[in-house]
């Protein structure tokens, strides 16, 4: 049974990338694999971003090596030909004829992703700051009130907002840092009461200034405060798995 009519281009690039990630199921990954029997156009633009992603720094070249081996049928010559015309890897300026006829029948995105922004890395990049835009919704700023409004209160809601918009990023992360800690003193301060809120837009911030590792730390310390059973402590232990996915 032939699927390509069922499977549009944007659709093919979602299964691509988890399956380069390793996120399929064992039936998927067979019917993954079947689509590429069936459809030249996918399977060429698998082998291509798969050659793409180990050319930039090696990134995802276990999975890369998988993806071409589910292809036996086409040959390495082929495979670099492909590349060849995706990347633009000549300076001469007739590649760029090349490289756009070959652009058209796909994803544009995806292709301009690959190719004009630094390829896999960027990819990384936007999926870690997306999901700091993602989980800041979950604890809006309006919730931040203890009942009257007073300047911590007014701060964070600024606060929230540049981690929104990405303005000052750096130092918005630079006053949530000193609150964090203040927050996390033993002595009860005027940021005590509000050491969720702190620590749930710093470690977004963090996200959104594509810190991984910073932002589960201060995940750490939220998980270790508030129990699955609560709002914080799920939300917090949810966007530690998803980071660690990525």
């Amino acid at each position: 049974m032939n699927r390509t009519n069922d499977i549009d281009l944007d659709r093919f690039d979602e299964m691509l990338s988890r399956y380069m990630k390793g996120q399929m199921t064992d039936d998927e990954e067979v019917t993954f694999k079947q689509l590429l029997k069936e459809n030249d156009t996918f399977r060429n633009k698998a082998i291509a971003t798969a050659r793409l992603v180990q050319a930039m720094d090696q990134v995802g070249r276990d999975n890369d090596n998988e993806t071409i081996k589910s292809i036996r049928d086409v040959s390495l010559s082929d495979v670099e030909k492909i590349s060849a015309k995706v990347c633009g890897t000549s300076t001469k300026p007739h590649r760029i004829l090349i490289f756009r006829r070959f652009v058209l029948p796909f994803s544009a995105a995806a292709s301009i992703l690959l190719c004009v922004f630094g390829g896999y890395k960027y990819y990384k990049y936007s999926q870690v700051t997306s999901l700091g835009s993602e989980y800041l919704t979950y604890f809006p700023a309006s919730e931040f009130s203890r009942g009257e409004s007073d300047d911590i209160e007014n701060k964070l809601n600024e606060f929230y907002s540049n981690i929104e918009t990405k303005r000052y990023l750096d130092m918005t992360i630079n006053e949530l840092k000193i609150m964090w800690d203040e927050s996390l003193s033993d002595s009860y301060n005027d940021y005590t009461e509000h050491m969720p809120e702190i620590g749930w837009l710093l470690a977004n911030a963090y996200l959104r200034n594509n810190d991984k590792s910073q932002s589960i730390e201060v995940l750490d310390v939220l998980i270790n405060e508030y129990p699955d059973s609560t709002a914080m402590g799920n939300k917090a232990r949810e966007l530690k798995r998803k980071i660690e996915e990525l």
